[in-house]
């Protein structure tokens, strides 16, 4: 074999392989799909919260006052995907995002959702996108963007400890004066799970005091409003009327009604 046709079996074998690499390596995945904020309607009385949203840090100390991060969810995207990187920006949309964390599909117990714990900046909008990878490291199509911005976090004063007796009346201080309304959520606390919410929205236009006093019975509209006996928890979230990815939550707060 002549030089020459050396050279030209040694391409053809080169082509083989690049076509054997191309053909094994995995398409890039979907563009991930973000889940949208749930409007305060009869779904959040059930104890359904879906999208982006204010939230607690996990395992928050009842009376410790850590700031609220920025909760996103987003939908699985099928195939072999190996993390979604997880990007934010400030202010507007339009723009280079940064990633900011990847949430692995091995390792984590939820792979669809991701908690922002950074410390934001209250009354600041942020934007986040996702995107999956692949176990090929090819990446998909960044998610269209989806946006919240942290009210000042409302602070409970009474009941918060389950030690404390329920008299029917519950008080909390307002983070700020600019909020339209409060949603009321309570949960029974059940020998191995919480039961569905109780929540109330109530439009405090009009009552901005920054303290507020209200009885289960007022947050009802039903004189007759009465508990069962037994251990509860309370949180109070503010949202502004004309944007429901405006807003805050509270620690949860706990009291127990006797027999």
């Amino acid at each position: 074999m002549n030089p020459l046709q050396c050279l030209l079996l040694l391409f053809a074998l080169l082509c083989i392989a690049c076509e054997n690499n191309v053909s094994d390596t995995l398409p890039a995945p979907e563009r991930v799909r973000l889940i949208s904020k749930v409007n305060d309607t009869t779904e959040v009385s059930l104890g359904i919260e879906r999208g982006i949203d204010a939230e607690n840090p996990p395992n928050t100390v009842p009376g410790n006052e850590t700031p609220n991060g920025i909760y996103l969810q987003w939908e699985r995207v099928n195939g072999e995907i190996l993390r979604y990187d997880i990007f934010r920006r400030a202010d507007n949309p339009n723009g280079d995002f940064q990633l900011i964390d990847a949430v692995f599909t091995e390792t984590e117990l939820n792979d669809t959702s991701y908690f922002d714990s950074a410390v934001l900046e209250v009354d600041k909008t942020y934007y986040y996108s996702v995107r999956a990878v692949n176990r090929d490291d090819v990446a998909g199509e960044q998610a269209l963007p989806d946006y919240y911005t942290l009210l000042p976090k409302p602070s409970l004063r009474y009941p918060t400890v389950e030690s404390q007796q329920y008299n029917a009346s519950f008080s909390w201080v307002l983070g700020g004066l600019a909020e339209t309304y409060f949603i009321f959520r309570l949960e029974k606390l059940g020998v191995r799970e919480y039961v569905p919410y109780i929540a109330f929205l109530r439009d405090i236009t009009g009552n901005i005091q920054a303290e507020q006093h209200w009885t289960l019975q007022q947050m009802a509209q039903d004189s007759t409003y009465v508990l069962s006996p037994g251990s509860y928890r309370w949180r109070i979230d503010v949202r502004k009327l004309d944007d429901i990815r405006r807003g805050a939550e509270s620690n949860w707060g706990f009291f127990r009604v006797l027999p």
